[in-house]
């Protein structure tokens, strides 16, 4: 686990502290909804809707399956947990996919449109 608090303005642009979280949600109007909450609060510089992905999964020991809306939210490690947060407080499941993947590279006038439009300095 990365200790947050050793990221420091000089080095908050190092490539590392960038995730990608993914969250899978029933309906269209919940992910629109969840993705204008995390945009609205700077959480996130992008989130990538992808209307409709099929997920198999075991829920009371019955096999799944179900349509569902697969967002990619791209961030930084410092408002991970603010977006965990926020999407657990308004997500309509009760034990909702959520999962942050850390970056190793990414192009940097890309990385740059990320800062440039999340809150992290505010942090």
């Amino acid at each position: 686990m990365k200790n947050l608090s050793n990221i420091t303005k000089n080095n908050f642009l190092n490539e590392k502290y960038f995730c990608v979280i993914l969250c899978t949600i029933p309906d269209n109007d919940s992910a629109n909804y969840i993705i204008k909450q995390i945009l609205k609060k700077k959480l996130a510089a992008c989130v990538t809707k992808i209307p409709e992905v099929i997920s198999f999964y075991y829920w009371n020991k019955i096999l799944e399956e179900k349509k569902e809306v697969q967002i990619l939210i791209k961030s930084h490690i410092k408002l991970r947990k603010k977006v965990f947060s926020l999407i657990k407080n308004i997500h309509p499941y009760k034990i909702p996919e959520i999962i942050s993947i850390s970056t190793n590279k990414i192009e940097k006038y890309y990385k740059n449109w990320i800062v440039n439009n999340i809150s992290i300095l505010k942090n």
